[in-house]
């Protein structure tokens, strides 16, 4: 079986979890299964992607008129109409155009060359036409329980889009069960067609520190700091931290700073106001999108690294955390309890007071960032991916098998 993953359309630092999760996934399969994996990249991401060409995984760059094919391919109403995607079908995909389509880049035909199963490790098929199984991670169905975080026509398209590609991708994969019974209960999909394949980390190479103070100066970064990685959406809490971190200066005399790192959103200006309002200009950075060693250098050194998201179907910064022994706290939301395994170290995102308390005692208690690392230990050895990929693994063999059925009885 060949299995090809689409990332195409991943920005670099900008699609938050889903490039980590694609990044994980991507060498997972290539450390601990013997399918053969295809990696199917853009010249403005492949550098990504590019580190984990392996002997079982193979990395090819599309052309970049692909982006440009895609706004025909992809548009919203041929999508949406059946008149109109089986006309676009007859005139595009005919024995007659395939070479024009190959030349102008149409990635469906290169794709169906390479691979027996494509999977976008994100919420919606690019296109409705392949021929053969497709597979979507659908990650969370946020808009459902936080709809203030979005526009109208934003809650719209992501309903329209999630559950049209939930009902035509062979099947779908999601990391937690509580995301299955959402996609069941708001859309229909029958839970069948669902796999829950859990998320899973493995450790990276070792890691050269000694380029900290290096990297210290760069940002001018304190020795000192909490550390939390998140795009500024919304719903990653970035407001009620600071307010957290105010009243840890105040009420805890806990002059510690705050390192954000991560793409800045349209939100950040509100973040930015917050952080003027409670006149913390000088203990607040934001880094804006990192390499990954400078990431992983400022996570390693960090006194506490906080995730305070009020929704999560998953979070790799706690992962990371857990995975490179620093203390971390999270919020009590959806996964994350199931994913740090200890009550101790979760917080109500909503409860501003909560949250700097738990703040203040992983920072100053010795003990309990010892038993916090060590609670850690434990939890990452159910995560290790050789435990999890197998999950994956049969959720790409079972589409084979559905596809086969639905041409059959088609």
């Amino acid at each position: 079986m060949k299995v090809g993953i689409f990332v195409y359309f991943i920005p670099i630092g900008k699609s938050g979890g889903v490039q980590r999760y694609s990044e994980q996934l991507i060498s997972a399969l290539g450390k601990y299964s013997n399918i053969e994996v295809v990696v199917f990249c853009a010249p403005q991401n492949k550098e990504i992607f590019l580190p984990y060409a392996a002997d079982k995984v193979s990395i090819i760059v599309l052309p970049k008129r692909c982006k440009y094919l895609r706004v025909l391919t992809n548009n919203r109403y041929l999508r949406q109409s059946p008149f109109f995607s089986a006309l676009t079908k007859k005139i595009f995909y005919n024995r007659y155009s395939a070479r024009i389509m190959d030349w102008l880049g149409d990635y469906k035909h290169m794709i169906e060359k390479k691979v027996d199963v494509i999977h976008f490790p994100y919420q919606v098929l690019d296109r409705y036409d392949f021929s053969i199984p497709t597979l979507i991670t659908l990650h969370d169905l946020q808009q459902k329980y936080f709809p203030e975080f979005f526009t109208k026509d934003e809650i719209k398209e992501r309903d329209t889009y999630f559950k049209k590609s939930a009902e035509l991708c062979t099947r779908v994969i999601v990391s937690f069960e509580h995301v299955k019974k959402d996609i069941v209960n708001f859309y229909g999909i029958s839970p069948k067609k669902i796999d829950v394949c859990s998320l899973g980390y493995d450790i990276g190479p070792s890691m050269d520190t000694a380029k900290f103070p290096e990297i210290l100066k760069k940002y001018n970064i304190p020795e000192e700091y909490l550390f939390y990685s998140a795009l500024t959406w919304k719903h990653k809490n970035h407001i009620n931290l600071i307010r957290a971190l105010k009243l840890l200066h105040n009420k805890y005399n806990k002059k510690i700073h705050l390192i954000c790192t991560g793409a800045k959103s349209d939100f950040y200006p509100t973040i930015k106001s917050e952080i003027e309002k409670l006149g913390l200009e000088e203990y607040i950075i934001f880094t804006d999108f990192l390499p990954e060693e400078e990431f992983l250098v400022l996570l390693k050194k960090a006194r506490l690294v906080v995730v305070p998201t009020l929704y999560e179907a998953g979070s790799y910064p706690l992962m990371e955390a857990m995975v490179y022994n620093v203390p971390v706290i999270c919020s009590n939301v959806t996964s994350l309890p199931e994913q740090i395994g200890d009550e101790r170290f979760i917080f109500d995102p909503h409860n501003i007071a909560q949250m700097a308390d738990k703040m203040y005692q992983m920072i100053t208690g010795e003990t309990l960032r010892a038993e916090n690392i060590e609670n850690s230990k434990q939890q990452i050895k159910k995560l290790e991916w050789r435990n999890r990929i197998i999950d994956f693994i049969g959720s790409y063999g079972q589409s084979l098998e559905d596809f086969k059925i639905k041409k059959i009885i088609i």
